[in-house]
């Protein structure tokens, strides 16, 4: 019962930083191009 209502909260905050890794990843590119 613990576990159920554990997941949910664990996969929101995995969105979350997937979120902010994927913005990080999206602005270094964008500095890259620039760079070229």
């Amino acid at each position: 019962k613990g576990i159920g209502v554990l997941l949910p909260i664990i996969s929101i905050v995995f969105l979350v930083l997937a979120n902010k890794a994927i913005k990080r990843d999206e602005d270094l590119v964008k500095s890259v191009d620039r760079l070229r």
